[in-house]
């Protein structure tokens, strides 16, 4: 629900810290219980790297069919880090 996504944000930064220390040279997902933290994980984990803007990507029913596919490639490629919803 949209409440749900309100209350999901605002995680700590330690813990964005944290993820991007175990996913930044490497390939897997990062799966979030809502799409709100879904786009909050991906958006503070692009901002850890500003060089490398497709290393994070988001996918969860409320992306395009486009992007989410862009994602998929990406992710089979092992250049993007998914941060997903169970859509994966």
């Amino acid at each position: 629900s949209r409440e749900e996504d309100d209350d999901s944000r605002d995680l700590p930064q330690e813990l964005i810290a944290d993820i991007y220390a175990e996913t930044k040279d490497k390939e897997g997902m990062v799966f979030c219980n809502s799409w709100g933290t879904t786009e909050e994980v991906a958006v503070k984990l692009k901002a850890l790297n500003p060089s490398q803007e497709d290393a994070y990507g988001s996918h969860h029913s409320s992306v395009s069919k486009e992007e989410r596919e862009h994602v998929e490639d990406f992710a089979r490629q092992g250049k993007t880090t998914p941060c997903c919803t169970s859509t994966m």
